[in-house]
């Protein structure tokens, strides 16, 4: 579910779009630190959705943030119009695929800072690292997935030469020619 909520500050009246499973729980946690917190609308929608709204109103941003914009009323138009049938099914598979992807490449990119010319994942189990801690930040906190859904799109990654198989089988290099197409994109959907 997406929702809209507004924040008045003592310059700026603030605008956030977020997604949410539970709004309620989501509102509470906002007026904890914040009472004058206001919901505004919610609609159907998922994770794709509102990177999708964000990266459309993104010249509105606050500041350095990446959530919280200025309110003006092209956003109020934009969230009233918005139809998340937008996207097809396979557009979001898509971008689903490329969120996995990118996230793979900050992973790999962090477990290895050092190798500069290409990128491995080790997609077993990671000596010192807790596999359900490195999936809960990366995937399921980040994008929104289960377990099912990231072995599923890691098989559709391999199939689609993404990620380069070694000769050791849970190695895997990830396809230079995918991170440098990741690393230029200039928009917002991650």
């Amino acid at each position: 579910m997406l929702y809209l909520i507004k924040l008045k500050g003592e310059t700026n009246t603030l605008l956030k779009i977020g997604y949410t499973k539970d709004i309620d729980q989501r509102l509470k946690t906002y007026k904890t630190h914040n009472p004058l917190v206001e919901l505004i609308d919610i609609k159907e929608g998922d994770t794709l959705d509102e990177s999708c709204l964000h990266n459309k109103l993104k010249e509105y941003l606050f500041d350095n943030s990446k959530e919280w914009f200025i309110e003006d009323n092209e956003i109020y138009n934009t969230w009233r119009n918005y139809n998340r049938k937008i996207l097809s099914t396979r557009q979001k598979e898509i971008l689903l695929r490329l969120r996995i992807f990118k996230k793979l490449t900050e992973l790999a990119r962090l477990l290895n800072p050092k190798n500069k010319e290409y990128l491995q994942i080790y997609l077993g189990e990671i000596p010192g690292y807790n596999k359900d801690t490195i999936f809960k930040y990366f995937f399921k906190d980040h994008l929104n997935i289960n377990k099912t859904e990231y072995i599923k799109e890691i098989s559709k990654l391999k199939e689609e030469n993404f990620l380069l198989p070694t000769k050791d089988a849970n190695l895997y290099i990830l396809n230079p020619v995918m991170v440098e197409y990741i690393d230029s994109l200039d928009f917002n959907i991650f």
